[in-house]
């Protein structure tokens, strides 16, 4: 069993856990050695911490950036939520299952570790979770990328695509990066994933099946990583040389934060009649998408117009019936099998 002295270098830093938990200003927690990383060889280990990355009072969630063992430049996770904690556990529980990974597609794993008051604390909580991963950069989220920097991002997801793991909530929000080198974070949401891609995304083409998964197909087409349609024509009877011609964008609908060409699906006022809240879940969203793919493919061979599928009953029947289940849960979740998304 180690043990984590958390320190802070500021009062401003220390009073955002609550007073309850804390020893003579000092948080300390106990972690299970199953779950430690490379410094795992030293009983007590110590952390500073230095800045207040991100404090979510809603969800009693705290991501500080620390220094640990006067060493290793760290990240601490911490949930004070029972809902909260229960996340991160999972979390660090994927991130085990992800040891190949760690400094190359995702952060180094340095340990789980908990914590409980010594007296009753306010409305927080009693208790603490703290995750412990190598400190690999600041979000990208917000930032404009380069196409050739949206292709290293998703080059990572195929990674664990081809270790038949799969995010199931994946955007931008799960990336950092440090001196032009990107990690992928936040995995209370991995999933066991039977994935036929493999590794070759086709770069020189626009984005189709050819990549064998319907998951990262779209990860892809949302993140604009393939060039955009494209066709030569004559520039005119007299002229012999070809130009370039680029077509209009494609027309889109919009899942979730996930961005799809529209010729895929039925139309927006469709999806938004037939989405309720919890079918965009993490757990549930691309088998959402799935279910709305294979409502197009009937609309398409039936000669089912769009314009006409939201004042369509017998469409929306058929849209019912073959609705695959969606839990309100994790747990029912985890607790069921359904048919991967990818094989629709």
């Amino acid at each position: 069993m180690a043990i984590l002295k958390i320190q802070f270098a500021s009062e401003q830093l220390r009073n955002r856990i609550p007073a309850g938990l804390l020893q003579g200003g000092v948080l300390q927690l106990e972690g299970n050695s199953s779950f430690t990383g490379d410094v795992s060889s030293t009983k007590v280990h110590y952390a500073t911490v230095s800045e207040l990355i991100r404090f979510l009072d809603k969800e009693h969630s705290i991501i500080y950036r620390a220094l640990l063992d006067n060493a290793i430049d760290v990240v601490l996770k911490l949930g004070i939520a029972a809902e909260n904690r229960t996340s991160i556990e999972r979390e660090a529980g994927n991130y085990q299952s992800l040891k190949g990974y760690w400094g190359s597609v995702v952060p180094v794993f340095y340990g789980l570790y908990k914590g409980h008051a010594l007296r009753w604390p306010d409305s927080w909580g009693k208790e603490i979770s703290c995750l412990v991963l190598e400190y690999a950069g600041e979000s990208v989220y917000g930032r404009e990328l380069t196409q050739d920097e949206r292709r290293n991002v998703l080059e990572l997801l195929g990674k664990l695509h081809l270790a038949k793991l799969f995010p199931t909530d994946f955007g931008l929000h799960n990336v950092v990066e440090m001196n032009g080198v990107y990690r992928l974070i936040d995995f209370d949401d991995l999933i066991p994933h039977e994935c036929r891609f493999n590794g070759d995304w086709k770069w020189h083409q626009q984005y189709s099946e050819v990549v064998g998964c319907e998951n990262l197909r779209v990860e892809g087409q949302n993140m604009a990583a393939w060039n955009p349609s494209q066709e030569q024509v004559p520039f005119s009877h007299s002229v012999t040389s070809m130009l370039t011609i680029y077509t209009e964008p494609t027309p889109k609908v919009v899942i979730g934060r996930t961005t799809l060409n529209a010729d895929r699906y039925p139309s927006q006022t469709f999806i938004d009649a037939m989405c309720e809240p919890h079918m965009m879940a993490a757990f549930n969203k691309m088998h959402f998408i799935g279910w709305m793919r294979d409502v197009r493919k009937y609309m398409d061979e039936y000669g089912i117009p769009v314009e006409d599928d939201h004042e369509d009953e017998d469409l929306k029947g058929y849209a019912e019936e073959i609705q695959p289940t969606m839990p309100f849960s994790w747990a029912e979740a985890k607790s069921i099998t359904r048919k991967d998304p990818s094989d629709w």
